[in-house]
């Protein structure tokens, strides 16, 4: 409403009030993107359930949780999966049991900052290679000391260069100086070379374990056990002094790694680095006496040992007479399969039997199948049998070790056969490829100096020859087992006839038996036959039983497997067999490759098609018979083809001897046409319009409608589509080869979604700016705008904005351009404050002139700048009314809602930001008039 001018009093400048507000800001904008990056780790991660750790000789109450798997951030936070999208929170990941084959989410927000989006993680139960606490380190970087036991020994006592174990040690907790998680940094002591005391090959390392210290007079160890997999693979540095006074070799600091079999307490492999300066490995501190290695990775083959228990035990030496100390860094352990395993170029070098195949008249072109691949795969025990009869390829890889000198070289590779823990024979001649790193031996009965079958050991051992100063010899080995069986015949292929015209025939394998026996006395073997291969190796049960009768089920051609089980001179229980292949063939049936559907387009097309019924497998054709009919009933012709010139079932019969074949082929004629509805349709629509190729069937066997295809001009092979564009639409619908096309047009307007956005109030005098915003049209120039007050058009108004200086309700309205007919509407009000003027009052009359001057309405200052306080002083100082973030409420009252008196009064209005005429603050004064006091 207006307000009433007054004549009011001067105002009484007789005090001074100062005050101080703090200004506060409304944003009214959106959140800006989160732009913290998600946590680091793989999508795809493996894990071991408790059934993977207790078939490992275990006993665990729980598998694998989410915390266990390697991913590093900070704050994480992990959700499970909702049917693609990240889930409800997972309120303990320390006590969540994975699942094989699930996808987890997990987040990262930094202090102060915002949450990420997810990293997404699917898990798989790898059944073997199940280690915990690869990394000492928790995901969000904490030092993690769980799974692993630390021990120490004074020097004297503990000091076994080599050969050291925990035996007699006491057993420290983990934070001791001599098993200490450290921080990623650089390595104090060296001096001439920044050594990270974490793996540097793995940039979200945070953390690693140091082994022993730079306090001298120790031997410290550390222990973990863990299910093997293919490999087991650590990354280590070495800090070790470098004694300057004579020391013997047993005297000096070392650190090495040994790997046992748990359930026989036996020791499988072990490394080990002693401070000697002429050791490639070393890289000398000049000045220091310090010898530092280089962070590398040490590989050790662990095949014999898969699916078992196994612990490790690394141990870290000072040197025996306690002046001399020598440490480890020890991160990022890995234990599974050897292509996983990330060390393509271990310290110590590899080497590794990967491969067994018979060789010969009875091997790779003959006809005995053995274990191939036998020592790779997952865990526990391979289905396929690993047993061969000689002779035999035995291959492998190796990796030379690493030198900060000369190139390594190999000065030994050989092979060892062994049998009852006796060498019986010795290769070392084996073929290498340097390039791939692979090696082979050949081995032959005349290898072995004994009986040529039974349970054999073949171990391979490679001395690696290094010089950085002085000759030093890198020995490194690996072994796998074998059973080595008798060499037993080859049976000739067993041919029939097919009688069936389906390549299968009857056979008798009886046949082949005593050509496989050859001049073994029956008792010394033991013959079943399979039809798989892996049902012969798993002696499953599958066996074949009729062995006079038996229907080949794979058709012409077939393998079947003999498996011969061993006893030598009668005696049973021997674990040695192999399987022997035995063809079966069908022979001689005619193979008729021949369309047996014939189609002819369109009701008044003529038929005339060649029924070629010449068989493709054979090249004599002078005993073949023909015989032909047409819908049951035999035509008068023997020929190898016929024209048929008719619709109508065509059958023909092929013999070759006593072997007949016969095929059928249907000429039909296809009539059928495609009905897209009118040609051309115009929709308004913000969504789609669906076009559907409806089939009109004239054929008279009738269309079958699944083999019907439908090819549109947009690509689509449906028998409907979607269409969101307009334009020309086709489709080519096809049935047995025939080809119906037809075409519509669609045009397809789009509603525009505009909003005008909220009601406006504004101040007499001023102006505004509408904003037509269209939500679904990214390109203005291809809409029209058409502007409206008060329902009237406003000429001349086209654009996307309307300066406003005057109330009403304003409407745009929104169409493509040509396209008048499809449109969206907005309408938005536009009005004045009550205090139109938008003047701060100098006088209130609320008794006097009711409905006039009642209160002081400053809206328009709180919607323009924000007022985040009002106080009201009468003459003499005193506040008599305040009220923070206040607009209109002030009607003459004080602070306890009496009515003031008439009179003067003071005020003082601090803004929450600064206002564009008045400042951070406005005082003034008011005039109360009241009719009586």
């Amino acid at each position: 409403m207006n307000m009433k001018l007054l004549n009011l009093p001067l105002i009484d400048t007789r005090w001074l009030v100062i005050l101080v507000g703090v200004l506060g800001f409304s944003i009214n904008s959106a959140m800006a993107q989160c732009t913290t990056p998600p946590p680091v780790g793989e999508s795809l991660q493996d894990f071991c359930s408790q059934t993977s750790w207790n078939n490992g000789g275990f006993n665990v109450s729980e598998g694998d949780v989410l915390t266990d798997l390697l991913i590093s951030g900070e704050n994480l936070t992990w959700y499970d999966d909702n049917n693609g999208v990240p889930g409800n929170p997972i309120a303990n990941p320390s006590a969540e049991e994975m699942v094989d084959g699930a996808t987890y989410y997990v987040t990262q927000t930094p202090a102060g900052g915002c949450e990420s989006t997810p990293l997404v993680v699917t898990v798989n139960d790898k059944g073997c290679g199940c280690i915990e606490n690869r990394t000492f380190e928790t995901q969000e970087g904490q030092a993690d000391y769980s799974g692993y036991s630390f021990y120490k020994q004074p020097y004297r006592a503990g000091h076994k260069t080599c050969g050291g174990t925990t035996l007699g040690a006491n057993t420290i907790t983990g934070g001791d100086q001599d098993a200490s998680i450290v921080a990623s940094g650089i390595d104090p002591m060296v001096q001439t070379a920044n050594v990270p005391m974490t793996n540097p090959n793995n940039p979200s390392s945070q953390r690693s374990l140091r082994l022993n210290s730079n306090s001298t007079g120790q031997v410290a160890h550390a222990t973990t056990e863990f299910v093997a997999g293919e490999v087991f693979v650590f990354n280590f540095s070495m800090i070790l002094e470098n004694p300057s006074n004579p020391h013997t070799y047993d005297e000096l600091p070392h650190f090495q790694v040994r790997v046992y079999d748990v359930a026989s307490g036996d020791l499988y492999a072990d490394r080990c680095i002693v401070s000697i300066p002429t050791d490639c490995i070393f890289t000398d501190d000049t000045g220091n006496n310090l010898l530092f290695s280089e962070w590398s990775c040490v590989k050790i083959n662990t095949l014999g040992l898969v699916g078992q228990r196994v612990r490790v035990e690394f141990t870290a030496t000072d040197c025996t007479l306690g002046g001399h100390y020598g440490y480890t860094y020890i991160d990022d352990l890995f234990v599974g399969d050897e292509a996983d395993a990330n060390c393509d170029d271990p310290a110590f070098g590899y080497v590794a039997i990967d491969n067994l195949q018979t060789t010969g008249n009875n091997g790779e072109e003959g006809c005995v199948i053995g274990a191939t691949s036998t020592t790779t795969g997952a865990c526990g025990t391979s289905n396929i049998a690993d047993a061969l009869p000689f002779p035999l390829e035995v291959c492998g890889t190796y990796v030379l070790p690493q030198s900060s000198g000369n190139p390594a070289t190999i000065d030994q590779f050989r092979l060892d056969i062994i049998q009852n823990n006796t060498v019986v024979g010795s290769l070392t001649n084996p073929t290498l490829d340097p390039v791939n790193g692979t090696f082979c031996f050949t081995v032959t009965a005349q290898d072995v100096n004994a009986s040529p079958y039974g349970q054999f050991n073949f171990e391979t051992y490679a001395e690696f020859g290094l010089n950085c100063g002085q000759p030093q010899v890198v020995p490194i080995d690996d072994q796998t087992s074998i059973d080595i069986c008798p060499d037993a015949g080859c049976a000739a292929p067993i041919t029939v006839c097919d009688d069936t015209g389906t390549g299968i025939g009857t056979f008798d394998l009886t046949q082949a038996t005593p050509q496989i026996q050859a001049s073994w006395a029956a008792g010394d073997l033991d013959i079943t036959y399979y039809e798989t291969e892996a049902d012969a190796f798993a002696a499953s049960g599958n066996e074949i039983t009729n062995l006079s009768a038996y229907n080949n089920t794979i058709a012409y051609e077939q393998v079947i497997y003999a498996r011969v089980d061993w006893n030598p001179n009668g005696v049973t229980g021997s674990d040695c067999f192999y399987l022997v292949k035995v063809e079966l063939n069908v022979d001689a049936l005619p193979v008729i490759n021949i369309e047996t559907d014939r189609t002819v387009c369109g009701a008044n097309s003529s038929v005339s098609t060649n029924i070629v019924a010449t068989p493709d497998n054979l090249a004599d054709l002078e005993d073949i018979r023909y015989v032909w009919f047409k819908d049951g009933v035999q035509l008068p012709h023997t020929g190898s083809y016929y024209t048929a010139t008719e619709p109508g079932q065509y059958t023909f019969t092929v013999s070759n001897n006593d072997c007949e074949v016969s095929e059928t082929v249907n000429v039909e004629i296809i009539d059928f046409d495609v009905d897209l509805g009118d040609p051309m349709v115009e929709i308004c629509s913000n969504s789609s319009y669906t076009i559907t190729a409806n089939i009109i069937d004239n054929t008279s066997a009738g269309v079958d409608m699944s083999q019907v295809t439908y090819a549109w001009s947009n690509g689509e092979t449906t028998p409907s589509i979607d269409v969101t564009e307009s334009g020309d639409y086709s489709v080519d619908v096809t049935y047995e080869g025939c080809t119906v096309t037809e075409m519509i047009n669609v045009q397809l307007a789009i509603e525009p979604i505009v909003s005008l956005g909220e009601d406006i109030t504004f101040c007499a005098g001023d102006s505004n700016q509408l904003m037509a915003d269209v939500s679904n049209f990214t390109d203005t120039n291809d809409l029209e705008f058409t502007w409206f007050r008060d329902d009237v058009e406003i000429t001349g108004e086209t654009g996307t904005m309307l300066n406003v200086s005057e109330a009403g309700v304003y409407k745009v309205r929104v169409n493509q351009v040509g396209v008048g007919n499809c449109f969206g509407e907005s309408t938005v009000t536009i009005g004045f404050y009550a205090n139109e003027n938008c003047v701060i009052s100098e006088g209130l009359s609320p008794d006097t002139t009711p409905g006039e001057n009642d209160n002081f309405d400053l809206s328009f200052l709180d919607d323009r700048t924000g007022i985040s306080s009002l106080q009201v002083f009468n003459r003499y100082g005193r506040i008599v009314f305040e009220k923070n973030n206040y607009r209109d409420s002030f009607i003459g009252q004080d602070k306890d809602g009496n009515k003031l008196p008439t009179g003067t009064y003071f005020y003082v209005i601090e803004f929450k930001q600064e206002d564009a005429v008045f400042g951070k603050s406005k005082k003034g004064w008011i005039y109360i008039n009241r009719e009586a006091n």
